[in-house]
């Protein structure tokens, strides 16, 4: 049962790299392998009753096969609803600016506004409102430390 586990688990860390059929769910794949083997187990609990003192293979490679039939299935809804998140938090950005007229929108104010972006999220929403015409990438001098991209808002929008 453990050799069943262990290459499910080196299937999912795969999966998991850049590029892999995980790697836009990373938080929930990186869970994935823990819960198949407590599914394993309640599995065995279940047909062996609270005596078994280990996973049979049977419970196991049951486990994992329900696995692998999660794997497509979150990722397409745990993608919807980022995209759903990137959605309400441009509408969110859009209505703050009509709301407080800034002249520009950095990734930081976009933040603050939506608290459960995450960087890559509020790079997203910044590109989906330059794309829609809201806002155009500002160019400035470099200056010391780290740059901070700027957005100057549309004339008219605020």
């Amino acid at each position: 049962a453990y050799q069943c586990w262990k290459k499910f688990q080196r299937d999912v860390e795969t999966k998991l790299a850049e590029g892999g059929e995980l790697s836009s769910i990373r938080g929930w794949g990186s869970k994935l392998p823990g819960n198949v083997a407590r599914i394993a187990l309640i599995s065995a609990l279940y047909e062996g009753g609270p005596q078994i003192t280990e996973v049979d293979l049977q419970s196991m490679a049951s486990a994992v096969s329900i696995g692998h039939c999660l794997m497509p299935h979150a990722v397409s809804a745990l993608n919807t609803v980022r995209q759903d998140t990137v959605r309400i938090a441009a509408e969110n950005t859009v209505n703050e600016i009509h709301r407080e007229a800034p002249t520009q929108v950095t990734r930081r104010d976009v933040m603050r506004k939506n608290r459960n972006l995450n960087v890559e999220q509020a790079d997203r929403v910044l590109w989906l409102l330059e794309e829609h015409g809201y806002l155009a990438r500002a160019f400035e001098a470099v200056k010391p430390g780290r740059p901070s991209l700027k957005y100057n808002v549309r004339p008219g929008l605020a």
